[in-house]
Formats: C-alpha cells, sequence, structure tokens
C-alpha cells in the first residue's frame, strides 16, 4: 500500500464550474463568458445524476442560486434555466457563482425549504462506479503517498469499496456511514481533529404552546448527560457538546403539565435514531413522557417545515462561518431559526457592522452570539466531532498523510 500509495475517496458534490484546485469534475461541459464576464452561460453534462439516478437539471441549479441569495450569498446574481441543460448566470458576479455553486437537490423543485441537504448526492458519470479525481499537481508534489482520489456517489459504493479493498481511506464520512460500521466491525474509525466542526442539534419547536418558555426548555436540556451521549452512543467518537447556560433552581417549575414530547428525527440515520431514544430515555427517567419517532427524510423535512413536531435532531456544520447561515441570515432568520421558530432579534445585534452585509461573524461576534443561543435555549448542542475518517487496517499507518490531504492540525 506504501509503495503505491494511499487511494482516498470522499463522499463529494461536484461544482458547476469549479477552480484549478478543485477535486470533483465540473458538473458543467462548457461555460462561455460574454460582457466582460458579467454574463456565464453554461451546459450541464448530461449523465450526470443525483444519487438516485434522477438527472441533475438547469432547474436544480437555479433553484439552488435563489434559495442561496435568500441568505446573501451572490448578491446581484441572476440565474435562468433555458431547457434541462443549458443555463444563464447574469450579474457582476456571475463567474464566481459558477465556481463556487455545488448545487442542492430540492423537494418537487421548489426553493421555499427549509432544509437544503439530505440523502441525495451527485452521482458519478456512470451509475455504481467511481469517478477518478486526480490531485492537482501541486497536492501531488506536496503530497506524494497519495495515489488518486476518487468521488463515491453513496456510502454503499464507499463501504463496499473499503471492505473490498479497492479504496484505502474514506475521508469526511457522514453518522450514516460510522453507523453502519459501528453495526458491522471491520474498517477502523478515526477523528481527524478539526478538520470540521459537525454539530448535533436537538431543537426546540418553540411554536409549541408547552416549550415557549424558556425555563422549559433549559430543564430538557439540563437532564442530558451529553458525555453519556458521546460514550454510549458515538462510542468516543464525539465530544459533548455545550448545554443551555443560566439555570436556577425555579427551572423545573417549567414542566408542571407538560405533555408527553417526540423527539423526531429521519430513519436514513440510525445512529441518530440511537441518539433521539436517549434523549427520549433521559427525559423519562426524569418522569417525563417522551418518546422518538424517525420518519423518512422527505417527511421528515416536511414535517419540519409545517411545524409538526415538538423536538427534532439534526447535525449542522458550525463556525464562524456557517452561523449566520443557521440563526441570522441576512433579510431574515437563519434555517435552525426557522425551524424552531425562534426570533432572532437579539442575534442581529451580534453581527458586526461590514461591508458586504453578509459577510461572516468575526471570533468575537460568533462567541457572542452562541451565549445568546445559548441562554435562549431554542436548541441545544448535543454533541461536536471533527471530520470522521473510515479506512482499512493497513491505511493507519498513514494517517499523517490522510491528516495533510485533509487540513487536520496533526493527529
Amino acid at each position: 500500500m506504501t509503495e503505491r500509495g494511499l487511494r482516498l475517496g470522499r463522499l463529494m458534490w461536484r461544482p458547476l464550474v469549479g477552480s484549478a484546485n478543485s477535486l470533483a469534475a465540473p458538473l458543467a461541459v462548457s461555460a462561455r463568458q460574454s460582457s466582460g464576464g458579467s454574463v456565464v452561460e453554461v451546459v450541464l453534462d448530461r449523465d450526470a445524476k443525483w444519487s438516485d439516478n434522477v438527472p441533475i437539471t438547469a432547474i436544480d441549479v437555479v433553484n439552488t442560486v435563489t434559495f442561496r441569495q435568500r441568505h446573501g450569498a451572490f448578491p446581484g446574481v441572476s440565474a435562468q434555466a433555458d431547457g434541462d441543460l443549458k443555463g444563464t448566470m447574469t450579474g457582476r458576479g456571475a463567474v464566481g457563482c459558477t465556481q463556487m455553486l455545488a448545487p442542492s437537490r430540492f423537494v418537487d423543485g421548489t426553493v421555499d425549504t427549509a432544509i437544503t441537504s439530505g440523502p441525495y448526492r451527485l452521482a458519478s458519470l456512470e451509475p455504481g462506479s467511481a469517478t477518478l479525481c486526480r490531485v492537482d499537481k501541486r497536492a501531488a508534489d506536496s503530497l506524494p503517498g497519495i495515489a488518486e482520489f476518487v468521488a463515491m456517489a453513496d456510502l454503499d459504493e464507499a463501504l463496499a469499496a473499503l471492505r473490498g479493498g479497492t479504496l484505502d481511506v474514506l475521508i469526511e464520512a457522514d453518522e450514516i456511514c460510522v453507523s453502519e460500521v459501528i453495526a458491522n466491525p471491520g474498517p477502523a474509525i478515526v477523528s481527524l481533529p478539526d478538520t470540521a466542526r459537525i454539530v448535533q442539534v436537538l431543537g426546540f419547536n418553540l411554536s409549541r404552546e408547552w416549550l415557549a418558555e424558556r425555563r422549559t426548555r433549559a430543564y430538557l436540556a439540563q437532564l442530558l448527560n451529553c458525555g453519556e451521549l458521546s460514550v454510549h452512543v458515538y462510542q468516543g467518537l464525539a465530544r459533548p457538546g455545550r448545554l443551555a447556560q443560566g439555570i436556577t433552581d425555579e427551572t423545573d417549575r417549567g414542566t408542571a403539565g407538560l405533555p408527553g414530547l417526540t423527539v423526531l428525527t429521519n430513519a436514513e440515520n440510525r445512529l441518530r435514531g440511537r441518539a433521539a431514544e436517549w434523549v427520549a430515555r433521559a427525559w423519562r427517567a426524569s418522569g417525563i413522557q417522551a418518546s422518538a419517532e424517525s420518519v423518512p427524510w422527505q417527511q421528515f423535512t416536511e414535517r419540519l417545515r409545517r411545524g409538526d413536531f415538538d423536538c427534532f435532531l439534526l447535525s449542522v456544520r458550525d463556525s464562524p462561518d456557517s452561523f449566520a447561515d443557521l440563526w441570522c441570515g441576512i433579510g431574515g432568520p437563519g434555517m435552525l431559526a426557522r425551524l424552531t421558530r425562534y426570533d432572532n432579534t437579539e442575534l442581529q445585534n451580534c453581527k458586526r457592522e461590514a461591508e458586504p452585509p453578509h459577510a461572516a461573524l468575526t471570533p468575537g461576534d460568533y462567541e457572542a452570539a452562541r451565549r445568546v443561543i445559548s441562554w435562549a435555549v431554542p436548541a441545544v448542542e448535543l454533541t461536536v466531532h471533527a471530520a470522521w475518517v473510515i479506512c482499512a487496517e493497513g491505511a493507519l499507518s498513514g494517517l499523517a498523510l490522510v491528516a495533510a490531504a485533509t487540513g487536520a492540525p496533526g493527529c
């Protein structure tokens, strides 16, 4: 393995056009600029499909641009579809938009959705096979021990390749991958430090009368021992999250007359389902009626949008750059604020006065905003983890190389 180099795989989205440093092949087979770069016409690869073999279309691209603009991205850019494969970006930021955009899948083609991720990823050009993505020359020169990157279309394909010996390492594995390996041991699971900050969130529906009071939510949060969750459910692969602050002795009175609570999550993610069961058990141990419910992803997202839930579990990437999208997006509340029905007025006061208005929070602003969320308790941090890496036994000796390839500060 060391002689031929490591074969690294990643579940990844293909960019619309991308840049010279993009690992995945672009979705657009052509991108023609005009009017000094303010107009870009793209033609999509007709063989590009989602992981369920549904073709990706120009409408998916337009929907993604429109949705991202609702959260401050790509200001001044307009997108228009011309049939299934052709699209046009217009505006001063058109070129940058085509380079940065990775289209998302939307239910029934609508952009009015609270969640843009899910069980759909871009499949390779030939469904069922991997697309080799060679490392760019600079990376190849600095990381000579890596033979190739492989863009994997779905989880089953990636794990089968690992178990079959045609792939050495799967980087940035998600909870579904990890739960599969925990259930059927074989490859090793490693957590590279701080390559990503993934937070599992327990969100409360503030529009529910029995969850409207802060002290009720705070008390429910304090009943959860996140250290126990990280050990018994995540088997030490995640760190305990930060719970709500400012609890008083009066808090528990907020649960008087509390009806039965249901923790909602998606059925595809068995690890998250186990976490939901753990939350419900912790509440039942304190005399609160509680249960967990797992439903298919599309039904899960529909119920979140309708507000048909008490609590939900969801994993998000939380950082100063992403916090605005989660809680205080430009022109309105962020994704988690909308899902929990949380009034984010106080959060807006944490944002710096800067141009452009959608600029990321400074580290100080970020921590101030996190303290506001911790006090108001619209949601609770249950667990935090870095990017998980799943690797064959023989690849464990190459973790320093994997860390360098994924940007980890050290192992």
